[in-house]
């Protein structure tokens, strides 16, 4: 991995189990054998992220609050699922689509949400939102409006195999620029950004350097 850019990955504040940013309610769900008052998450994160956050909220929910929970995970597909599955709940039951949260992905899902209504203001202790900064790199890290929350800064680049590249001849890519570089055509891959937020998120901040 050579250069790296820095992106933002905007996820909602997923412990807080006495905030619903989308109204709560029941579904199909990723779920494990856990006993206590469930949370329903929509989230596009693979199973090592929702392992380690069921941990940390099973733990912080008993120290903070002094009673048990889980998180119920439900799994829709990528963001632009995550929103096409939204839509359809929120059609059918707009009072109750079964979902507390959602969490993952880039900015511009999040917007979505909010133009259409789906999300509620959370309010956050003064000492956490201080430990917050409002933009970075000129881009908005939360809702002004409280609705959603940045909670990590993601890297991102170029990784490339030594190996492949010394059996191909080619010459191992420096920046950006070189993967458009003709001796790299049908070799390079990339996330869908089409149904991943975050890669769509990576996309504009190359786009706009």
């Amino acid at each position: 991995m050579n250069r790296f850019a820095t992106g933002i990955a905007f996820i909602l504040v997923a412990l807080m189990p006495y905030v619903a940013m989308v109204f709560r309610g029941g579904g199909g769900a990723d779920t494990e054998a856990e006993s206590g008052e469930p949370i329903f998450v929509l989230s596009p994160h693979r199973r090592e992220v929702r392992l380690e956050y069921s941990r940390g909220f099973r733990e912080w929910l008993r120290r903070v609050k002094g009673r048990d929970g889980r998180i119920v995970w439900l799994d829709a597909g990528g963001t632009s699922k995550i929103l096409k599955d939204l839509e359809s709940r929120f059609a059918v039951r707009p009072d109750n689509p079964g979902v507390d949260l959602l969490f993952g992905g880039g900015v511009a899902p999040y917007l979505t949400a909010c133009e259409r209504g789906w999300l509620e203001p959370v309010h956050l202790p003064e000492d956490a939102l201080a430990g917050i900064p409002e933009t970075c790199a000129g881009t908005p890290v939360y809702d002004p409006q409280m609705r959603w929350f940045g909670v990590a800064l993601s890297g991102f680049g170029i990784l490339y195999s030594r190996p492949l590249v010394r059996r191909l001849g080619l010459p191992p890519p420096q920046d950006w620029e070189d993967l458009a570089r003709p001796e790299y055509f049908s070799w390079v891959g990339s996330g869908d950004p089409r149904s991943s937020g975050s890669v769509h998120m990576c996309y504009e901040i190359l786009f706009q350097a």
